[in-house]
């Protein structure tokens, strides 16, 4: 758990995991991040918020739970939140004992493992820079700007529409199937939103609920790995009839919003 170096190691072999192949190529072969595409580019800045503000959070929730962090002191807290912080978004490994988390880190972690890591890498979840490039377009309708814009390029229209869709289908699934288990499983709401988030994003944490599953809970929870691993969007257009390009043009609607 204290150990600098072991923590060091894990970590960076998680974060590089989790950076892409691409982005890894990017900063191998230009050795500078002023030279990076915007998706190079996207990628650090969302995985650096998410592990220095994950785990600043998840310090400021459980420095004062004795059943975590409580009792360590001020170098392992913040290692620990660190490490917890790096390893919720894709490895699944753990130095806190995950069943006597509060609620709200336990919300926090399930919010970090949907968002996971980034395209092209081996973790998974939502990605960050699907999550992006939504924060960006929320952004720019919020100051009424036409386009979305990240680090001076126009971010199309298309690929706003794809992060819109996977972030929607994947919420869908996510409480779909934790609703299914509620109605097969005894445990807490919470415990199973976890569980199914786990899997969805393929980290592989638990909140020890795993062994107690019914067959059905732990088929279900097996589907839903495939499912997180393969790609909701990937398996809606292999199972989807795509549509034939249309010359028609119609006419906007206006429609309330909000």
């Amino acid at each position: 758990q204290n150990s600098l170096p072991i923590n060091i190691a894990i970590m960076s072999l998680i974060v590089i995991g989790g950076l892409g192949f691409q982005v890894s190529s990017e900063l191998i072969n230009k050795k500078s991040i002023k030279k990076l595409s915007v998706h190079g580019k996207l990628v650090l800045i969302m995985s650096s918020l998410l592990i220095v503000g994950g785990a600043f959070i998840f310090f400021l929730i459980e420095h004062g739970n004795s059943f975590t962090l409580g009792g360590e002191g001020a170098y392992s807290k913040v290692i620990q939140s660190l490490f917890q912080s790096v390893v919720t978004r894709t490895a699944g490994f753990y130095s806190v004992n995950i069943g006597k988390l509060r609620d709200t880190s336990v919300v926090l972690m399930i919010i970090l493992m949907f968002i996971g890591g980034s395209p092209g890498s081996t973790a998974g979840g939502l990605k960050t820079t699907t999550f992006g490039v939504l924060f960006a377009s929320t952004i720019a309708t919020i100051r009424g700007e036409e386009n979305v814009v990240i680090f001076k390029k126009k971010i199309p229209n298309a690929t706003i529409q794809k992060a819109l869709a996977l972030v929607m289908i994947s919420i869908f699934l996510v409480i779909g199937i934790s609703f299914v288990l509620t109605l097969t499983e005894v445990n807490n709401f919470l415990d199973i939103l976890f569980e199914v988030t786990s899997a969805y994003a393929t980290v592989g944490l638990t909140r020890g609920i795993t062994p107690g599953l019914t067959d059905i809970g732990k088929l279900i929870i097996t589907l839903t790995m495939y499912i997180g691993r393969i790609g909701p969007l990937t398996m809606a257009f292999a199972f989807g009839k795509a549509s034939k390009s249309s010359k028609l043009d119609f006419p906007d609607a206006n429609i309330s919003v909000g």
